[in-house]
């Protein structure tokens, strides 16, 4: 398992198995993706894990209300499992 270069906050694990569908251990992931509104405290961990690899940012649309879209990355995928 790959290992991030800093540890991640709660906050974030918890944004990182959201956008997956991954509530409880041994979960398989059945999603990708988490809508965050710019400027939302969210948003800036959104951005945070982007700047670690763990994310990829999209443009928001009509779908999400302008919401910025976000994908875990394979690396964001493997700090996501449990231990």
């Amino acid at each position: 398992m790959a290992t991030t270069p800093t540890k991640i906050s709660d906050v974030q694990l918890r944004i990182l198995r959201h956008a997956l569908g991954l509530w409880h251990a041994g979960r398989r992931a059945y999603r990708n993706h988490y809508s965050a509104t710019p400027g939302s405290p969210l948003h800036t961990d959104c951005l945070d894990l982007v700047a670690r690899g763990l994310m990829q940012r999209g443009p928001g649309d009509m779908m999400t209300g302008g919401r910025d879209i976000f994908t875990v990355t394979p690396t964001g995928m493997d700090a996501a499992r449990w231990p």
